[in-house]
């Protein structure tokens, strides 16, 4: 059989795109700000009562060549974070928290796109224009954790050769517990 559908109304029924006016603003090509949040929008928990875990931090730290854009997510077990060089000055923007699925829709949305994507947060709104693509998304009202202290200093970094750790990771995955699937990882000299 067939589906017949009249619709009741017209275009003006549908709320106004919000405007983007003033705010913060990152300005990255379309392709550098998917990527930024593919790297880290894994890391954040499809649901929790803690808000904060739901969410991609978007925040501009002032540096020699303009303005490093940090992207972070966390579930409270993983955390990843992620930077990329913004055009212009966009240093010294506080954190903005984008829910997950709206971060993960600009990825998609702008992974093919060309040009350049303007990020503009005001008020409670994040705005992405660019590559043809207009997003709006409302902020989550909350503060994400100093993701920053969980990260070694200078002195703790280790080199480790990629391919060894990950035959290292399979072999000890097999006695892994399967709820969480965590492994300690013990550097010594």
């Amino acid at each position: 059989g067939g589906l017949s559908l009249k619709l009741v109304g017209g275009g003006t029924e549908f709320p106004e795109f919000p405007a983007g006016v003033g705010g913060d603003t990152i300005v990255l090509p379309c392709r550098a700000l998917a990527g930024l949040v593919e790297k880290v929008a894994f890391a954040a928990a499809d649901e929790d009562s803690r808000v904060f875990l739901t969410g991609v931090l978007f925040k501009a730290v002032p540096s020699a060549d303009g303005a490093k854009i940090v992207a972070a997510a966390t579930d409270g077990s993983r955390l990843a974070e992620a930077t990329a060089h913004a055009q212009g000055d966009a240093g010294g923007m506080a954190g903005r928290l984008v829910p997950k699925r709206a971060a993960q829709q600009i990825a998609r949305l702008l992974a093919e796109k060309e040009g350049d994507a303007v990020m503009s947060f005001s008020g409670s709104f994040v705005h992405v224009v660019g590559g043809g693509v207009k997003l709006a998304a409302r902020l989550l009202d909350a503060a994400f954790p100093d993701h920053e202290r969980f990260f070694p200093g200078d002195g703790n970094i280790v080199d480790v050769p990629l391919i060894g750790l990950r035959a290292l990771i399979k072999r000890v995955a097999i006695v892994a517990n399967p709820s969480n699937h965590a492994l300690d990882l013990i550097a010594g000299k």
